[in-house]
């Protein structure tokens, strides 16, 4: 949309005006307006475009769909290239690049909102922001509360953030894997849980909000290890060898394993590296593609779901709604994977209202 702006021209102009005017005597509109426009030079200057900032924490697979997902939405809701201009951040894994980059920026300008993927780049959003009070969207965050990001689930009227969880409870996790179990873990059969993660703060988080959960019931252990976090890719190799090395460890002590969330646990590398050492199942994964590898199961928010939502709040934001007045969001749509081979080898049972929530993703596939 064009705007016509109109600056003071000056006596002479203003003079010329008045002659133009008189002679015309109001009679010929269309022309008397052109000849206007020319005397004062009015500009026509095109509308300032909507400035989003997307930040990405790291190139893993699960969020560049939910960066694709929210792009593709954000065009379908009117934010185009004539409209628009989009400025991307990735910070690589490392805070201190997703700091200096967004600092650097709001130096030069003022976005008119940013989207945050991940935990790491939404820390450094609402860091940055705190002051000047810009509109802060994140998704894909499994423990928003846990890792500081907000102080509250609920709706806070002096906070510029809001955002979508990327994670379903994890004793919603816990309960439909037992169910699987052919037995009820108890203190004379035990269920013993491996959980190897890094210290990325969503992890930590994971792994704190499983422990509490198997405590609540009797025979479930979690046996656990950390990795010290480093930046994905430059860190990858180093810890998955860290993960290669405790899985040996673990492996006398565990029944099956379960595979985290955050920058490590998103890896496809995590699932081969721990397959490639260990003879014990996953019961639970992060990701399809490791039931597809011989995981037993995964119930996860669905691919590119959290980024379409975040499109949707952004939007609601840049029309006027305070970001502090929406609650976190959780996710509106899951995926759930099974795989065959490993549940028949193991003796395990699905329930038919558990299958069904898998809409064809079980694994192998009968057409392979």
């Amino acid at each position: 949309m064009a705007v016509l702006d109109i600056p003071f021209a000056g006596n002479n102009n203003l003079i010329m005006v008045k002659r133009i005017l008189s002679s015309l005597f109001l009679k010929q509109p269309v022309f008397l307006f052109l000849t206007v426009f020319l005397v004062l030079g009015f500009p026509l200057t095109a509308k300032e475009p909507v400035k989003i900032v997307i930040m990405e924490t790291m190139p893993v697979p699960a969020l560049l769909e939910n960066v694709n997902s929210c792009l593709r939405e954000l065009g379908n809701l009117g934010y185009t290239n004539s409209t628009t201009q989009i400025i991307h951040i990735k910070a690589a894994g490392s805070r201190e690049k997703a700091e200096n980059e967004l600092s650097k920026l709001l130096d030069t300008s003022r976005p008119d909102i940013i989207i945050s993927f991940a935990t790491l780049a939404s820390l450094t959003a609402v860091k940055l922001t705190e002051q000047s009070g810009i509109p802060v969207v994140f998704a894909q965050v499994s423990d928003p509360l846990g890792s500081g990001i907000v102080s509250s689930m609920d709706a806070r009227p002096e906070s510029n953030v809001t955002g979508i969880i990327f994670t379903i409870p994890r004793r919603v996790k816990l309960r439909h894997a037992l169910s699987v179990l052919p037995y009820s873990p108890s203190a004379e059969k035990p269920l013993r849980i491996g959980f190897i993660h890094s210290s990325y703060p969503s992890s930590m988080g994971a792994f704190r909000e499983l422990r509490d959960a198997a405590a609540e019931i009797e025979g479930v252990e979690i046996i656990s290890r950390i990795i010290p976090y480093e930046s994905v890719p430059s860190g990858t190799v180093a810890m998955l060898q860290e993960l290669s090395h405790y899985a040996r460890e673990l492996e006398p002590l565990i029944d099956f394993w379960w595979e985290p969330t955050g920058a490590l646990g998103e890896l496809e590398e995590y699932h081969e590296t721990l397959m490639g050492v260990s003879s014990k199942p996953v019961l639970f994964a992060n990701t399809v593609k490791s039931v597809e590898g011989g995981a037993v199961m995964t119930l996860i928010p669905a691919l590119g779901s959290a980024g379409a939502e975040a499109a949707h709040l952004a939007h609601s934001i840049l029309q006027g709604t305070p970001a502090g007045s929406i609650p976190i969001q959780s996710p509106r749509a899951v995926t759930a994977a099974f795989n065959r081979d490993t549940i028949m080898k193991y003796g395990l049972i699905i329930s038919p209202g558990l299958l069904s929530l898998a809409e064809g993703n079980i694994y192998p596939r009968l057409d392979e």
